[in-house]
C-alpha cells in the first residue's frame, strides 16, 4: 500500500484508539467544577455559601450570611446596620433561593431574615420560588 500511493501507513493504529479514551478520563478527572452533589450531607450547606458570598460581598450593610442547623430551612442575613433597602434584599432573595434550593435539594421551603445585633428585624417564608409571607 505504501508503494502505490506513495504516503506512510501510520503504523501506530493504537494511538488512535487509546487517545481519545485517555481524553476522556482526564477530562472526567480535572474538568469537574469541584463541587460535592446537592443530595451529599455537607454539599447543600456549601452551595449555599457559595451561593450568598457574592451577595455579602455585594451589599455593605451586611456582615455575613449564616445558616440554620443544615441551611436547608432558614438562612440569616446578619447586618452590621439596617439597609434602606433591607425589604427588597430579602424579599428578592427568598424568591430566590427558594428557587435554587429547589433545584438543589428536596422541597423549596425557606425563610430567610434578617438581623441586625442578633435581633430579627424582618423575614420572609417563601416555596416554590414564591414569597408567602414577609414580617
Amino acid at each position: 500500500m505504501e508503494q502505490q500511493t506513495k504516503k506512510p501507513v501510520y503504523k501506530r493504529w493504537w494511538f488512535w484508539v487509546v487517545s481519545p479514551i485517555a481524553l476522556i478520563i482526564l477530562i472526567g478527572i480535572f474538568g469537574g467544577d469541584g463541587s460535592t452533589p446537592a443530595t451529599s450531607e455537607e454539599g447543600f450547606p456549601a452551595q449555599v455559601k457559595a451561593r450568598f458570598d457574592n451577595i455579602a460581598k455585594s451589599i455593605p450593610e451586611l456582615e455575613a450570611v449564616n445558616c440554620e442547623g443544615d441551611c436547608t430551612n432558614v438562612v440569616y442575613f446578619d447586618f452590621k446596620t439596617t439597609p434602606d433597602d433591607l425589604e427588597t434584599i430579602v424579599r428578592g432573595n427568598a424568591a430566590t433561593f427558594s428557587k435554587f434550593k429547589m433545584d438543589n435539594n428536596d422541597g423549596s421551603n425557606v425563610t430567610i431574615a434578617a438581623r441586625v445585633n442578633s435581633n430579627v428585624v424582618f423575614y420572609c417564608d417563601a416555596s416554590q420560588g414564591v414569597v408567602k409571607e414577609c414580617k
